[in-house]
């Protein structure tokens, strides 16, 4: 029986890099955030793809709350700034003293 010939899924930060589409900097991002890297500093491709796949739909991944609270927050206080800048100035009117 021959032997299969298996695609090696192991890759270096530039490659990973390339095969999803991202720069080197923003893979160093996301292994802060959580996701998976071998000791020997290669990844898994699969185990990454999955990672970023559960990531994507909501389910529950390490590191990914704080960074979904700062956005919600960045998201609110821009908010908060197009409200004020919306509200007119207060204006000061003249009172008539002759009542």
């Amino acid at each position: 029986m021959r032997p299969v010939n298996r695609p090696d899924w192991t890759l270096n930060t530039t490659r990973l890099a390339e095969l999803l589409g991202l720069c080197p900097h923003r893979i160093a991002v996301l292994v802060q955030e959580g996701m998976p890297k071998r000791d020997s500093g290669k990844y898994d491709a699969r185990e990454c793809i999955r990672w970023l796949h559960r990531r994507a739909s909501g389910a529950k991944v390490p590191g990914a709350g704080i960074h979904e609270a700062r956005r919600l927050l960045y998201e609110a206080q821009a908010q908060h700034k197009r409200l004020e800048s919306a509200q007119p100035a207060a204006t000061l009117v003249e009172v008539d003293d002759t009542r």
